[in-house]
């Protein structure tokens, strides 16, 4: 059937003025040239030439028609479109059309390498530089005092200001994210995915800049760091970006392999974690301080201005795929809206007026879905709970068993160590045991799998709190980490809660909550860390008791996941 939609391709190059045909054929090449062809039925050898035609032929038609020629020649096209479906040479409104996972995954993977590898390398020497600064304003002068020496750089005066500084600092990401998710999520349905991901990574990279520039230059206030957050309302930070990554895995992969995808995603940022604090590690012990935090800011510029030119632009296939269920050529429907010459005014009109809308979608859609509305509530703690140790735990733990910071900092490693084995080793082994075993579904067995991790880390998060000793920290540090590791299973489960066209509203809404969650807990966390210096020493452990106890309702609030009852 592909080569008479050729053939009648061919035939309309020699009538220029049919552009019926022309239209109808050039839609048709696009649609070969994304179907499928690694089936059995669709392994003849021409079809490399096939897809290669196809590209040059939509390329060449569907630029040069003219939209002012639609308007006139719609209803003959439809017709002729209607026709075609009856012969199938279209894509049914079973198949999806999706583009190669590889050529998702490796960019994005790519992307979260380095963004987390820029941050990771900064954390623990950014912490090293606040508290240096604080010894100079409060104490006169800076460096590692003898831990008998009450009013040294780990005295409760010094590690309450820096927990005050940087409680506030982790706020506002939250703010950028909650003024800006929804409304740059929506404008990439206008400009694209791509422009908004480069948008929210050049954020953070300016967020990150002003914070080193602030520290060296030591003649203003520490706290002047906090204006760091209007660079992230440039991009939305980490919440857009995010929210970003699970809108391309989602117009680009399968329903059916999208915690994969996840996964991979994940074991990126927690490779990047454990190479970060590894080199991080080394360089702080070699004095290397401002090195390693101008080779994380390297890194962050790769991940602004160079990695996201090589992630693909998933618009058009999230597009497609919606229409071609419908049975209506994407290319059709965009000629025809741009027949209408929509002005630039009000589509940004339009846009602001999505913007102010989506709220109130995303509200209804919660209200009448209480399977996607427990999932956000079960992924906003679980976050904060894998990043709680970064939050709270390297000065919770220099504090308490008077460490340097080199010393404390490989407890990161570990867990980043600890999160690889458990995603890349022990959690795809344990997915086909459990097939096996247990013979379940695949909901099934990820439920199990969210429930068992819910528990590991509940039951870490007690361990640290009333660790005597590091290498029992250590301990709680592993379990955590492979608690953390549900993160895939969580968002495979609130994609299959909702229908196709909300999976991009309830994204956005998973970023908000995740970086809303953190944003917010972390200043508690931090208040609650101060509250524990002036309690003693044993009491340095509250934040961790109590996301101990969250983690515990949590897993309580898992028993009654089911994104069936929803999707049905």
């Amino acid at each position: 059937m592909y080569r008479v939609c050729l053939t009648s391709w061919r035939k309309s190059l020699r009538q220029p003025s049919n552009y019926n045909t022309r239209t109808t054929c050039g839609f048709l090449a696009r649609e070969i040239a994304l179907q499928p062809w690694h089936s059995k039925e669709n392994s003849e050898p021409v079809v490399g030439l096939y897809q290669s035609l196809a590209h040059i032929a939509s390329t060449i038609f569907f630029q040069s028609s003219k939209p002012a020629m639609v308007q006139s020649d719609t209803q003959g096209t439809r017709e002729e479109i209607s026709a075609l479906l009856a012969t199938q040479c279209i894509i049914s409104s079973t198949t999806e059309v999706r583009m190669p996972d590889v050529h998702v995954t490796i960019p994005l993977c790519s992307f979260a390498f380095t963004m987390s590898f820029g941050i990771t390398l900064q954390a623990v020497a950014l912490i090293q530089v606040f508290e240096d600064i604080i010894c100079i304003n409060i104490l006169g002068t800076s460096g590692v005092f003898p831990h008998d020496n009450a009013d040294g750089c780990k005295s409760s005066r010094v590690q309450q200001e820096l927990a005050i500084i940087r409680g506030v600092l982790q706020l506002f990401p939250f703010i950028a994210s909650l003024l800006c998710t929804i409304p740059y999520v929506l404008l990439s349905q206008r400009i694209g995915r791509r422009p908004m991901l480069i948008l929210s990574a050049i954020s953070i990279f300016a967020a990150a800049a002003w914070i080193l520039i602030i520290c060296y230059w030591n003649s203003v206030p520490l706290r002047w760091i906090w204006l760091s957050g209007t660079f992230l309302l440039l991009g939305g930070g980490d919440g857009v970006g995010s929210s970003i990554v699970h809108t391309i895995i989602s117009d680009a992969v399968h329903g059916s392999k999208r915690a994969q995808v996840f996964n991979y995603i994940f074991a990126a940022d927690i490779s990047s974690a454990f190479l970060g604090s590894v080199l991080s590690s080394l360089l702080l012990k070699h004095g290397l301080l401002w090195f390693t935090l101008v080779s994380g800011q390297a890194s962050l510029f790769l991940g602004a201005f160079v990695v996201p030119f090589f992630v693909p632009e998933t618009l058009y296939t999230s597009d497609n795929l919606e229409e071609a269920r419908s049975g209506v050529p994407p290319m059709l429907n965009q000629a025809i809206q741009a027949s209408s010459r929509q002005t630039t005014s009000s589509k940004i009109k339009s846009t602001m007026t999505s913007a102010f809308k989506s709220p109130l979608s995303l509200l209804r859609l919660l209200a009448s879905n209480k399977q996607a509305l427990l999932v956000l509530l079960i992924i906003g703690p679980q976050s904060t709970a894998k990043n709680l140790f970064e939050i709270v735990g390297f000065q919770y733990s220099a504090a308490k068993f008077s460490s340097p910071y080199s010393t404390v900092n490989p407890m990161l490693s570990i867990s980043s160590a600890a999160q690889a084995i458990c995603s890349l080793g022990i959690l795809p082994l344990a997915a086909i045991s459990i097939v096996r075993v247990l013979d379940c579904s695949p909901w099934r067995r990820d439920h199990l799998i969210i429930l068992t991790l819910g528990v590991l880390s509940a039951t870490g998060h007690m361990i640290i709190s009333v660790a005597p000793t590091l290498s029992t920290v250590m301990l709680g540090i592993v379990l955590v980490a492979f608690g953390s590791c549900a993160t895939g299973q969580l968002l495979g489960a609130l994609g299959e809660a909702v229908q196709p066209a909300q999976v991009c509203l309830i994204y956005s809404a998973a970023s908000m909550m995740d970086m809303g969650a953190q944003s917010m807990i972390a200043p508690l966390m931090n208040l609650l860390l101060v509250r524990g210096m002036r309690l003693g020493r044993d009491w340095m452990g509250l934040p961790f008791a109590i996301m101990a106890v969250i983690m515990s309702m949590t897993v309580s609030a898992s028993l009654f996941i089911n994104p069936t009852r929803s999707s049905q």
